[in-house]
């Protein structure tokens, strides 16, 4: 019985290690789709003159993940555009939706949706294109660091599996 208790405390910890770097490499995703999406967007508002409830409707098709999910999240909540600003719905989406992004990330992007529909054109591509440039920089920065963040969650998780698995034989 003590072996088994061992044996799961072990698989435990090794689970967690490999969850966590599962959220890492979620992270990276969503940004990298991000990035996409806005790219996408930004291409869109330069080329057509459609409104961005629209927009939002054709990146909600085509963007996977948890960013296909908050632009379906935006464009469920435009009914009550009448109620509500749309960068309050922007913002709202961005917090629920974009949940594994750092704070600082989750706050670029529901910010951007103060922009959206709001000023003329130049403004909302040069809103568009920091945010994406931002995000770039956040996904350059986050693919550099899973590897040494994934050899720490996994070293520390089997360490302390190792130690406790001694402590409990």
């Amino acid at each position: 019985m003590r072996f088994l208790g061992t044996c799961l405390v072990v698989l435990a910890c090794i689970g967690f290690g490999l969850g966590l770097c599962g959220t890492r490499l979620r992270r990276i995703r969503v940004l990298r789709e991000l990035e996409r999406a806005l790219g996408l967007l930004a291409g869109e508002l330069g080329t057509s003159v459609r409104p961005t409830e629209t927009l939002c409707a054709l990146l909600a098709r085509r963007c996977a993940g948890d960013v296909g999910s908050f632009f379906q999240s935006v464009v469920s909540a435009l009914p009550t555009l009448a109620e509500r600003p749309f960068a309050e719905i922007w913002e709202e989406a961005a917090l629920c939706s974009l949940g594994c992004l750092r704070a600082e990330e989750q706050a670029l992007v529901a910010g951007l949706g103060g922009s959206l529909g709001r000023f003329e054109l130049a403004r909302q591509l040069e809103a568009v294109e920091l945010c994406r440039e931002e995000i770039r920089s956040a996904l350059r920065e986050a693919k550099s660091a899973y590897p040494a963040e994934k050899k720490l969650c996994l070293g520390l998780s089997v360490s302390a599996a190792a130690m406790l698995a001694i402590l409990l034989l």
